[in-house]
């Protein structure tokens, strides 16, 4: 990691301090990571093998099922891991 990684935290840590010394109520919360391959790979699977995708139809248990199968499809198809 270099210092751009922390770019964003440290810029909120830096708001959050403004808004405390005018007497804001701050709550800090901090995500770190980069999930980019992984919702590139979600998403291709989905548009590759789910025709009727409907938000109301779908668990999130069901999208851990298309992740786990994307990340097989994944570690085994070259040109997938590229499209994702």
């Amino acid at each position: 990691m270099h210092a751009g990684h922390l770019r964003s935290t440290i810029i909120g840590e830096s708001i959050c301090r403004v808004f405390e010394f005018i007497g804001a109520d701050v709550h800090r919360v901090n995500h770190l990571g980069d999930w980019g391959t992984q919702f590139g790979m979600l998403i291709e699977f989905i548009k590759e093998n789910v025709k009727d995708i409907d938000e109301d139809k779908y668990s999130l248990d069901d999208i851990l099922e298309f992740y786990k199968n994307s990340k097989k499809v994944f570690d085994s198809d070259p040109d997938f891991k590229k499209r994702s």
